[in-house]
């Protein structure tokens, strides 16, 4: 399905690239647009440490080089995120924390 979908036109593809696949290295190879995912939001986002999710972001600057990128949930963001783990990777990719009211950065 990803195969016929990338054919047609479109700014940015996103999709459960943890989940389901391809990787995002696979999906820029494939597509025209820029890439929209990395960050596994079932488990790593809600369940994990702020470091696993770091990594994940890491990993995503990785396959693609930084270029063609926006680094997010491969489909949403689920509501048990912990705000810490969110504003661990802003924080990683070097975007800095503004005061949103109810935002915990911890």
């Amino acid at each position: 399905m990803f195969d016929r979908l990338a054919r047609l036109p479109g700014h940015v593809w996103n999709w459960d690239d943890r989940l389901a696949g391809p990787t995002l290295a696979e999906g820029a190879a494939r597509v025209t647009g820029a890439v929209c995912g990395g960050l596994d939001q079932w488990r790593t986002l809600p369940e994990a440490g702020s470091e696993a999710a770091v990594a994940q972001a890491e990993d995503a600057l990785n396959q693609t080089g930084g270029r063609g990128l926006i680094v997010a949930p491969g489909c949403v963001l689920m509501t048990n995120t912990p705000d810490a783990n969110v504003a661990a990777v802003v924080k990683a990719l070097g975007g800095p924390l503004k005061p949103i009211p109810g935002l915990k950065p911890g």
